[in-house]
């Protein structure tokens, strides 16, 4: 992972050293998941321990492009929103859309098609608008929190990872990525860049969604069909 990327992270979200970070990254490119204490957050993230539980993080991941490019795509989900972990007072670590897991990549509802397809032109970026996830309430979800998801930090981190990152096109899934480019220092970040944007439903979104969007359905292929044509169209 880019150094610069890594110090983003050290700084606003995970309180340990870069070393350690670089090494979190080791065992995901391995295709495994890591974990850490929750004690290990930064403050504004660590007080959720008091009442949240199975958090999970999904840290920005970086894929190369299978040929010589500067071309820079990036995605921005939701958060990892995943399964619950069962792993008291940890946090499991993983990729977001669980890229690096074989195990995932094999399975239907895999988003790789589409960044294995884009990889061929584009070096890819992917991160979550809210980093960390947990659960609270028993089955309550962090991004229902309106004191969690209206915090500037997710603005912040993101900023920084767009100045860093100065994609060509940035690809947003979901309503709540959406709306952060209504914000006028994002939006001046990506017209000083030239920035692409294509927004897309969330991929767990309803049929409706999909079909209002424009996709021709909401089965799997129909949502990666509808991704690729509209980033397609953005470079045209």
């Amino acid at each position: 992972m880019d150094a610069e990327i890594i110090k983003i992270l050290a700084k606003n979200l995970l309180n340990i050293e870069e070393k350690k970070i670089q090494e979190i990254y080791k065992v995901l490119n391995s295709g495994k998941t890591d974990e850490l204490k929750t004690e290990q957050l930064h403050d504004f993230y660590k007080k959720w321990k008091n009442i949240g539980t199975d958090f999970q993080i999904d840290l920005p991941y970086f894929i190369h492009s299978e040929n010589k490019t500067t071309k820079r795509i990036m995605f921005i989900g939701q958060d990892a929103n995943n399964n619950k972990t069962k792993i008291k007072d940890k946090i499991k670590i993983n990729a977001p859309f669980s890229f690096q897991s074989k195990k995932y990549s094999d399975i239907n509802n895999s988003y790789n098609p589409v960044f294995n397809k884009l990889k061929k032109d584009y070096n890819i970026f992917l991160t979550d608008l809210y980093k960390l996830f947990f659960y609270y309430d028993k089955e309550r979800k962090s991004n229902e929190h309106s004191d969690y998801i209206s915090n500037e930090i997710h603005k912040t981190i993101l900023l920084n990872e767009i100045k860093q990152i100065i994609p060509n096109i940035i690809v947003t899934f979901g309503e709540p990525a959406r709306k952060v480019f209504e914000d006028n220092q994002v939006l001046e970040l990506c017209k000083e860049n030239n920035i692409q944007i294509v927004n897309t439903p969330h991929p767990r979104a309803w049929h409706e969604t999909w079909i209002e969007a424009g996709a021709e359905g909401s089965t799997h292929e129909n949502k990666i069909n509808f991704i690729l044509e509209k980033i397609s169209k953005t470079n045209s």
